[in-house]
């Protein structure tokens, strides 16, 4: 069994039902600041078993989430590979991708707590999937980065390595 917690402004009812196909036992809804990460660390420490947070609207592929649901461990995908966000002005950098999801299993969900609630206090802004990642490398936790492509590891991770 897992819980999710949909980090963005609502948990949209097509993330909502590709989570509980998946087997996710309950949805919540959380924003990427604040507030926010103290509900990620209040529902860390009392979920008892592992704790998917998904990030922005479109939090990943299905496939991907599959993969992630299956992973052993604590294991993210980051977005990273999928196209980033242009914006208007044409002389802009792109926006990095916004979604992404983590995977956190039992024993590192105090570790996300802890950092989630650095996170808040140090109100770091809307927070993504590689801040988190960043976060709990930090402080010890050993998360295996996940692409999109049908490797269960891809590029992304051998360079992290």
């Amino acid at each position: 069994m897992t819980v999710a917690l949909v980090l963005s402004g609502e948990a949209h009812a097509g993330l909502c039902g590709q989570l509980e196909s998946l087997g996710v036992r309950r949805v919540d809804a959380a924003e990427r600041t604040g507030h926010g990460l103290l509900t990620v660390a209040a529902a860390a420490r009392a979920a008892g078993e592992r704790v998917l947070l998904c990030v922005g609207d479109d939090a990943c592929p299905e496939p991907v989430l599959g993969r992630l649901l299956g992973a052993g461990g604590t294991a993210a995908f980051t977005g990273a590979g999928r196209p980033a966000r242009w914006s208007a002005d044409e002389d802009a950098e792109p926006a990095p991708p916004e979604g992404g999801a983590l995977i956190v299993d039992r024993p590192d969900l105090d570790v996300l707590a802890t950092a989630a609630e650095a996170l808040a206090a140090a109100d770091a802004g809307p927070v993504g999937v590689d801040t988190l990642v960043v976060e709990l490398t930090r402080r010890g936790v050993t998360v295996r980065v996940l692409d999109a492509g049908p490797d269960s590891e891809g590029a992304v991770t051998q360079l992290l390595a």
